[in-house]
């Protein structure tokens, strides 16, 4: 009662624990829990014991206490003496009649029932000391010190689907370059609940896109399939930080749960951890206990102001944007070494500057490993510093350590899209296209409105043959994302496996238009381009290739594929190898020069080119491979076979026939389409002489969208039926030739 009527007549201002201590314990030797707890108790007993209710005393962190609730003065009864001026009573039995030295007061009007309740709420308070006191000794949790104010709370039925969207909190500054904050803490505050097992937690990505749409909450529900929406505004004012939370139930459009913060950017760790306790509280999970929670850090103002600017500018997914981002996570990391999530930013993002950007690998590595491994040195419960470990090892090939950080990563936040996408990303690269377009998919679960996983997920989509899903998923990303040019890029490799040739063209001028300019587009819009007839385009396009990287496994497929259709053929074989090349460079240079012999009917020369490179030996390499369609894998085992076969050596030439076979049966295990694998068995039965397996399985990948409708014309796996494959290909998929050539 002492605490309280010191803060009354203190009333809206900030009281500092020393002057309390100095005035309310008289100066006595006093714990701050002693404090802690007599606030708990006033806040308990001023809500009949209702916690939830609005609290009236605001923490003010590292500083003191503010009573902010209502403070009215009554007039005294006349008959009532000041407190100060009443004479102290000597204890009496309660029995006897009162003393003429202490007259009864007559209670004002106002609080009828207050005298009665006197003597209760002190037993009550007692048991609340002891209670809280008795907690206390068997836990040694402190009380949380960062202001949290409850207010207007209906608990949510309890069979509610976990499930929850958090709208980027409104900047009631307005401040234009505050967009930052209130996206970066949003962000934070999504990805701690996200950890959380069993509550599903959509992506920021998505969740700015529907407060930019303005969607009520009922639609946000229905669009993004979640029961609660996180909704609130953020106010700062120098050092300070005001958070608003309300909790949305996404049936009703209600609110059942209000707070208010107070902290500051100093204490800007402990205030997201508060936020991210009651809302789990709220929606009756359990939030997460890592086993370095006590040692969470408390990142420096100025690292954690350019941390959340960086992480504004990472979000943008573009080449400016890494690069923008990356400056601001190197300054984050100078200002507070001891800064975790900063150093997992800064390894994240100095790999993703390799594809936004054209960083070498080599110093994208160099950069991101120390970072990612001091991330994880910090915090190794981290989800970011995990994933940042993960995403470095991928991009320098260690794929067993890549997959065991990115699924430490998933594992200590289930809900983190990202990773999930990474890990994708890991299975796409090594060959494993079932299991990444399920990563895929659960990224595109969680974040359904990013564009990235729109065009990873569609490119997995069709390499397993599922075109018309890809088609759709890629549609959906451009509409979000018109400006997105690698979107289109995957909208005209999807058309075209399609075999839709002229709406593939047209998607892959609008992604060059927009700003793809890399090696792999220009080299696969050549392919189209012979596929069209327009040779001339074709070797426009594939000499833009060469100018970006002569090196790129994409390119060496288009050259191969243009000198199938054209006088061409010497012109790619005068291109000799530079001293720099690499084993890969020197691997898909072996493939593609070998195949171009062949094609000319040299197949001597082919079968030393091969043996010289040892292909025969690195073709199942996963680093060397990750082509499966063109040049790489069972294509260039069968290319090989050929060279042998042609060269008298039968048995030799079985033998890798049947490797072939084997490994497109691996890959149809692992989900890669049966478009292409259609078309390598058929080559494998077309070199056994079996002519019949072999068009009836190009007639099931001409009814997929086969699309190398070029190349085979003069493949030398097709010829002994070759005249039967230049019918068939001016045939319909129903054409009665099909059926007399498979009955011949």
């Amino acid at each position: 009662m002492d605490l309280l009527v010191y803060l009354a007549e203190r009333h809206g201002q900030v009281v500092e624990r020393d002057a309390i201590i100095k005035d309310v314990w008289r100066g006595a030797v006093i714990s701050d829990e002693a404090i802690s707890r007599s606030i708990y108790l006033i806040r308990r007993a001023l809500s009949d014991g209702d916690t939830h209710r609005e609290a009236i005393i605001e923490t003010i962190p590292k500083r003191g206490y503010r009573l902010i609730g209502e403070v009215r003065s009554l007039d005294p009864d006349p008959a009532v003496a000041p407190l100060d001026a009443a004479p102290a009573a000597p204890m009496k039995d309660p029995q006897a009649a009162p003393s003429a030295s202490a007259p009864a007061a007559s209670v004002p009007s106002a609080f009828p029932k207050a005298a009665a309740r006197t003597s209760a709420n002190r037993w009550i308070t007692l048991v609340l000391l002891v209670a809280v006191a008795a907690i206390y000794s068997v836990s040694g949790t402190r009380m949380p010190w960062i202001a949290r104010t409850p207010s207007g709370i209906s608990h949510p039925p309890a069979d509610r689907p976990k499930s929850l969207l958090v709208l980027p909190l409104t900047d009631v500054d307005q401040a234009p370059d505050a967009a930052y904050l209130s996206a970066g803490l949003s962000d934070e505050i999504a990805g701690g609940l996200g950890s959380i097992e069993g509550l599903r937690v959509v992506g920021m990505n998505s969740a700015t896109r529907a407060r930019a749409a303005h969607e009520s909450y009922e639609a946000i529900g229905r669009q993004f399939s979640v029961a609660t929406v996180l909704d609130g505004s953020i106010e700062t004012k120098s050092d300070a930080i005001t958070l608003r939370i309300r909790l949305i139930d996404t049936a009703s459009g209600n609110s059942f749960d209000q707070r208010t913060y107070v902290g500051s950017f100093a204490t800007s760790a402990a205030l997201r951890q508060s936020v991210i306790g009651d809302v789990a509280a709220a929606l009756g999970v359990e939030p997460v206990r890592r086993a370095h929670a006590a040692a969470i850090h408390d990142p420096a103002p100025d690292a954690y102001r350019l941390f959340l600017q960086g992480r504004y500018y990472a979000r943008l997914n573009n080449a400016g944007g890494y690069r923008q981002a990356h400056d601001y996570f190197l300054q984050a990391v100078r200002i507070d070494p001891e800064f975790a999530a900063a150093w997992a930013a800064l390894g994240t993002s100095s790999v993703l500057m390799i594809d936004f950007g054209n960083r070498s690998r080599e110093d994208a590595v160099r950069e991101g490993q120390p970072a990612a491994r001091r991330a994880a040195e910090l915090q190794p419960d981290l989800p970011e510093a995990q994933a940042a470990l993960g995403l470095v090892a991928l991009y320098d090939n260690r794929f067993e350590e890549s997959a065991d950080a990115l699924r430490r990563a998933t594992s200590l936040r289930p809900s983190y899209a990202q990773a999930h996408m990474w890990l994708g990303r890991l299975y796409f690269v090594h060959g494993d296209v079932g299991r990444a377009a399920a990563a895929y998919q659960r990224a595109y679960d969680l974040d359904p409105e990013v564009p990235i996983v729109n065009l990873n997920l569609g490119m997995a989509l069709d390499m397993q043959g599922r075109y018309p899903l890809a088609a759709h998923i890629l549609e959906k990303g451009i509409a979000n994302a018109p400006d997105f040019a690698n979107l289109y890029w995957a909208e005209g490799h999807v058309a075209g496996e399609r075999g839709e040739f002229e709406e593939a063209a047209t998607a892959y001028r609008k992604a060059i238009e927009l700003g793809a300019d890399y090696s792999g587009v220009h080299a696969q819009y050549s392919r189209l381009l012979v596929d069209l007839g327009d040779t001339d385009a074709a070797l426009v396009e594939l000499s833009r290739a060469e100018a970006l990287s002569g090196s790129d496994p994409e390119v060496w497929a288009a050259r191969v594929h243009l000198a199938a259709a054209s006088a061409l053929l010497p012109h790619f074989l005068d291109r000799p190898p530079k001293s720099g090349d690499s084993e890969s460079d020197e691997f898909w240079r072996a493939l593609a020069t070998a195949e171009i012999e062949l094609l000319r009917g040299n197949a001597r020369a082919a079968r030393a080119i091969y043996e010289s490179a040892h292909i025969e030996e690195k073709v199942d390499r996963p680093e060397l491979n990750p082509m499966f369609d063109t040049l790489g894998g069972p294509a260039a085992l069968l290319y090989l076979a050929c060279a042998y076969q042609l060269t008298g050596d039968a048995h030799h030439a079985e033998q890798l026939i049947e490797r072939a076979e084997s490994s497109v049966a691996a890959q149809r295990a692992r989900g890669i389409n049966a478009n292409d694998s259609d078309y390598l068995l058929a080559a494998a039965a077309a070199m056994r002489g079996d002519q019949i397996r072999a068009l009836a399985l190009l007639r099931s990948a001409r009814a997929q969208g086969w699309r190398d409708l070029t190349t085979f014309k003069r493949d030398p796996r097709f010829s002994r039926i070759r005249n039967q494959l230049t019918a068939f290909t001016a045939a319909g998929p129903e054409d009665d030739r099909m059926a007399t050539a498979a009955r011949q």
